[in-house]
């Protein structure tokens, strides 16, 4: 237990991004992170002491998180937006959603501020929750730009399952 509490104060929480397989559908593979096609983003969890703790997020939430996860790099609001529209990935959970008659997110570049707010809440309760003494802000980040605009990413070690439902 001390050897991951020293673990998670140099290198950060640790989370994995589920994905699963529902039955065939059109989509396309997304070698970045071994995805198949007919996978959906089923959610995210949070690896602590063994054992794995939901983080409560909307499907929107989950996908925001998996695509800043992905990138790495900070992002400004209306790179996400170009960026979520482009991804062959997320571009497969609307039409999914579509497809099975639920409301898909509309990733603009004025919403991805809330929800990058409820990531971060999300985040924090899941801490709480699991008693690891990490800021939320440090792994949710918000930080502004020369330009004035705010960039986000996730920081933290993230690996990806990808499973059968």
């Amino acid at each position: 237990m001390l050897a991951e509490r020293r673990e998670l104060a140099a290198e950060g929480p640790r989370f994995c991004i589920v994905h699963q397989t529902r039955g065939a559908w059109p989509g396309a593979d997304d070698l970045r992170v071994g995805c198949l096609r007919g996978e959906e983003l089923a959610g995210v969890l949070l690896l602590h002491e063994e054992r794995e703790h939901q983080v409560r997020l909307s499907p929107a939430e989950a996908e925001l998180f998996n695509f800043l996860a992905q990138r790495r790099i900070a992002q400004t609001s209306s790179q996400i937006e170009r960026g979520m529209r482009s991804d062959p990935f997320c571009a497969a959970q609307r039409l999914r959603a579509r497809s099975s008659n639920r409301r898909s997110a509309q990733f603009h570049r004025t919403s991805i501020k809330t929800y990058a707010q409820r990531i971060k809440a999300a985040i924090a309760l899941a801490f709480a929750e699991t008693g690891i003494p990490f800021d939320p802000g440090d792994v949710m980040i918000a930080q502004r730009t020369v330009w004035n605009e705010v960039a986000y990413a996730i920081r933290a070690r993230v690996e990806w399952r990808h499973a059968a439902g």
